[in-house]
């Protein structure tokens, strides 16, 4: 599957819920999310710890998820699995 690269202003205008799997360890969430104000529920599951760490309070890509209201981020790489919840 081709991951997305952009998510243009006011595109997905009814998206409330978004579900990511098994991303590459390059992919970066696109920088246009953080304008789908419809937003409500992102999972992000199979990713690297580092990757996860990028979207928590603070990472260097959280601006992007940051008006998402609830966010779970589960780690496929290790065990027992990290998940981030923010409600």
């Amino acid at each position: 599957m081709e991951e997305a690269r952009e998510v243009e202003k006011g595109a997905m205008p009814s998206l409330s819920r978004l579900h990511i799997e098994r991303c590459s360890p390059s992919f970066t969430v696109p920088d246009g999310l953080r304008y789908v104000t419809t937003l409500k529920e992102l999972t992000i599951k199979g990713v690297t710890r580092g990757f996860g760490s990028r979207l928590e309070g603070g990472g260097v890509e959280f601006y992007k998820i940051q008006h998402v209201k609830s966010v779970l981020i589960t780690d496929f790489f290790t065990s027992p699995s990290l998940e981030y919840w923010r409600t």
